[in-house]
Formats: C-alpha cells, sequence, structure tokens
C-alpha cells in the first residue's frame, strides 16, 4: 500500500475529516470558512436523511461525497477527471471510514454507455465539462477521453427508494441529464441539489442563436422539475427558500436563463 500523504484535519460544519495537506489547500480554507458555497452544506444537512443513500454526480477531490458519508449510510460518487481521482483517491485513504460507505465510480453518469472527450483547460481544476462551448472563456480544448455510464441504466439497478438526495455539478452537462432521468425524479421524489451552468451552452452559429438555445432549455429544465414544490437557493450565504417558481420566472425574464445552485425538495425544510 503507498505511503499515505501529508495531511491536515477540515471541520466543515462541526464535521471533520482529514484532506490531503498540499493539494488545494487556500481552497480548503475557504470551505472551512464556510465562504465557499455554505448553502450547499446546509442542504446536505436539512436534506440527508439517516440510513438512507445519496448519490453525488461530480465528486471532484471528495469533499461532497466525504461530508455526505457522515450523514448517510450509503454514498453513490461520480468523478471522471483522472486529475481530480488522483487527490480524491487520496482523501478517501485518508479516511476509511467514512469512505466504507462511499461506492466510487471512475466515469461521468451522463444519456448513454460509451467513451466520450473531456474538456478542461487545466484537468482537475472541477471545470472539467463534456461540452468544449463556454462563453465566459475561450473553448475548452479536449483534455482526456472518460468513460460515461447511462443513468438510466445506473438508477434502474440501485433502490432509488432509499436515495434521499441527488446531487449534479457537471458543468453544463446536467440538462441532458435532468431530461433523461426526469421522470425517475417524479416518481421517487428525492431532494435534488442542481449546479446550473448556462454559459456552458452554446456553438449554434450566432450570439442570438445562443441565447434563444440557453433559454429553451433552461425552460425545458423548469418544466422537468415543476412538480417539486419546494425550491431553496443561496441568499446571503444562507439556505433560503425562495417563491418557488415565481423565482425562477423573474431570472429567465432579467436573464434569459437560470444559473447557480439550486435546491428542489418535496420537504419545505421548515
Amino acid at each position: 500500500m503507498p505511503a499515505l500523504p501529508e495531511s491536515r484535519q477540515v471541520l466543515i460544519r462541526r464535521r471533520p475529516f482529514l484532506v490531503a495537506a498540499h493539494h488545494y489547500p487556500k481552497w480548503w480554507d475557504m470551505v472551512e470558512a464556510n465562504t465557499w458555497e455554505p448553502a450547499l452544506f446546509a442542504a446536505f444537512d436539512k436534506f440527508i436523511q439517516p440510513e438512507s443513500t445519496v448519490i453525488d454526480v461530480g465528486g471532484w477531490i471528495g469533499c461532497t461525497p466525504l461530508y455526505c458519508a457522515h450523514l448517510a449510510s450509503k454514498v453513490y460518487a461520480f468523478e471522471p477527471d483522472a486529475s481530480a481521482l488522483k487527490i480524491l483517491r487520496l482523501n478517501f485513504a485518508l479516511n476509511p471510514q467514512l469512505a466504507s460507505r462511499i461506492t466510487l465510480f471512475e466515469a461521468g453518469l451522463g444519456t448513454v454507455d460509451g467513451q466520450v472527450a473531456l474538456f478542461n483547460h487545466a484537468p482537475g481544476n472541477s471545470g472539467s465539462s463534456l461540452l468544449s462551448f463556454d462563453a465566459a472563456h475561450s473553448d475548452l480544448p479536449a483534455c482526456d477521453t472518460i468513460t460515461l455510464l447511462d443513468a438510466r441504466r445506473f438508477l434502474a439497478m440501485i433502490d432509488m427508494k432509499r436515495v434521499s438526495l441527488i446531487k449534479i455539478d457537471i458543468e453544463g452537462a446536467e440538462y441532458d441529464l435532468i431530461d433523461a432521468i426526469a421522470p425517475l425524479l417524479q416518481e421517487y421524489r428525492p431532494t435534488l441539489i442542481l449546479s446550473l451552468h448556462p454559459l456552458k451552452l452554446g456553438g449554434q452559429g450566432s450570439v442570438i442563436e445562443d441565447r434563444f438555445y440557453r433559454l429553451a432549455r433552461s425552460v425545458s429544465l423548469c418544466q422537468a422539475l415543476a412538480h417539486y414544490p419546494y425550491i431553496f437557493h443561496e441568499t446571503n450565504g444562507a439556505l433560503a427558500r425562495r417563491n418557488d417558481k415565481a423565482h425562477l420566472l423573474d431570472e429567465l425574464k432579467a436573464k434569459g436563463f437560470i444559473d447557480g445552485c439550486y435546491t428542489f425538495s418535496y420537504q419545505s425544510g421548515w
């Protein structure tokens, strides 16, 4: 067994685990200081039920699956980026008790089974995507070929009745994935934490066509998730329930798309 790396303890909302000390230390400082997506961890605490299963699509270097393993009895974690996986495996090795609750898939979760290109300027930096387009930066180059697993087939293989929460953060590929699993979300009603990256959508030939495409995909996603009665979003660093669908409509009117991290749930949370 290879030697474990130098480690540091990270304490997130009073839940401790060890991480490789020399990988992303400033980012871990932000997480520990509750300045990196604090509403995400608040949603984990609020909606993950004990003895339940969590599905983490986009495990990156292991922070979110390890945190969820404090709360759930089983975590399925998906991460396809080879550079991120090297660090994730180190962090799992440093936390054997938590890692024993995690089943890691070194793959992406998508709409088909197969091998696909992964795009990023800097592999491992959390921005890897199945999409090469990026309206905020220059288009991403192909950096690797990864394995993709069909989400519908995977979800049919597990006990969805035990799944209390699904978290998806996959840099633009979430639109196709939600289209594929929407019927299962409506049937089993897990809480869904969804990071939206509309500026990854484009490449339609002109700025106007790209904007129209983002609007159409955003509306389609809202329709697919319209059955959820409660919608939460980060407000001033806290998890807040917004005015449900009215807030999403305001976002669409103002920007032509919806971005940020949203939590969709059948639980009111209060």
